[in-house]
């Protein structure tokens, strides 16, 4: 059963904290991602669809293969676009931070966007030559 511990020790500045309040057996994993355990539980009957992502925003190429390799590990699926699905059918996307800045062009984003569609894990120095439009 996915956990809040095994999601949170994939994050390096976790930490797991009680909610304030009773709402069954939740638990937040706070720092660059929250978790909240109640809907992890689930059970078989109620399964995860793309309808629900978590993302991951990294500062670096670093932090986007960290959290790819280790979301994907065990189990995990590589997608589009820098999404995967992780081994409990789970849907992130682990993207970087510099999509903010690249988007406040409208036709560098649009070559960034056309740069994206044909990778899986996101690449950070192509995504940068797309925008640059080299």
């Amino acid at each position: 059963m996915a956990d809040a511990e095994q999601f949170g020790a994939v994050f390096l500045d976790h930490r797991r904290d009680d909610v304030p309040f009773h709402l069954g057996n939740c638990r937040l994993v706070t720092g660059r991602v929250v978790l909240v355990c109640g809907a992890l539980n689930g059970g078989p009957r109620f399964k995860f669809t793309e309808a629900v992502s978590f993302v991951v925003n990294c500062e670096t190429q670093a932090e986007i293969d960290y959290y790819w390799e280790r979301l994907t590990s065990g189990g995990g699926e590589e997608v589009q676009c820098g999404w995967l699905t992780d081994k409990y059918g789970l849907s992130w996307q682990i993207v970087p931070t510099k999509f903010a800045e690249w988007a406040r062009d409208a036709a560098g984003f649009q070559r960034v966007m056309h740069a994206v569609m044909p990778m899986k894990k996101l690449d950070v120095a192509a995504l940068q030559r797309a925008y640059d439009g080299k």
